[in-house]
């Protein structure tokens, strides 16, 4: 696959995730849902739980999708679906519940969905970790397994909904920021991620952010997967 060129002509489908105005960029090489094959007008949904309103108010200002991030999201235990990310032990039932509510109502109102997290196991998001870098994902090969399954387990949950369009494996990773993260291996890390989607779910795109917090320059040392149905944020 080579190193994802820095200029849009890459034959792959690219999209561009900028501060809340989206639109996806179109380059496709291989098969695929054809939602992805003309721009189209999307917003982040971050930081509250979602309601009907929320999508109706989408529909009618033109939204086509959005990127739903559920981390904050009041759920059963420490950390939303996950249940603890220092300990992740499979998606808390009434977490999923309340997220596939929230799809049903997007799929209501005719708006699609790359559902995105911002924690994973071993990386809670630091707004929910005391403003404190969670890195044990970038260092411990355990978390990166807990991780692996967790999308596994979702994009399992999650096939077929017709909401959604995407999965969005993690917001800006930044292994590339802390020195004692040198190790880890993004690409390899992405591989796994996607494998495990796609035994789970072999058709719902995927969407990657590059390194260094999803910067252009993160964005272009990625290798991409051996996927046609891969997006980039």
């Amino acid at each position: 696959a080579g190193r994802l060129p820095a200029h849009p002509g890459t034959p792959l489908m690219t999209a561009v995730v900028l501060a809340g105005a989206l639109a996806a960029v179109t380059a496709r090489a291989g098969g695929g849902d054809a939602f992805w094959d003309v721009k189209r007008r999307g917003a982040n949904f971050f930081n509250r739980t979602e309601t009907d309103e929320r999508f109706r108010a989408a529909a009618e200002a033109g939204i086509a999708w959005v990127r739903l991030v559920p981390d904050k999201w009041k759920g059963a235990g420490r950390d939303f679906l996950l249940g603890d990310a220092g300990r992740y032990a499979g998606l808390v039932p009434a977490d999923l519940a309340k997220l596939k509510r929230a799809l049903d109502w997007a799929d209501a109102r005719s708006v699609k969905v790359v559902v995105g997290m911002l924690s994973l196991p071993g990386a809670r998001w630091n707004q929910l970790n005391g403003k404190k870098p969670d890195l044990r994902l970038y260092r411990e090969t355990g978390y990166q397994d807990q991780a692996v399954r967790f999308w596994g387990d979702l994009s399992r949950a999650l096939r077929g909904h017709p909401a959604v369009v995407a999965y969005n494996v993690v917001n800006e990773p930044h292994p590339d920021r802390h020195k004692p993260s040198k190790g880890f291996d993004l690409d390899a890390f992405y591989t796994r991620v996607v494998a495990a989607i796609r035994e789970a779910d072999p058709d719902t795109f995927v969407m990657l952010d590059g390194g260094d917090y999803a910067s252009v320059g993160g964005l272009s040392r990625l290798r991409p997967p051996p996927d046609p149905r891969i997006l980039y944020a």
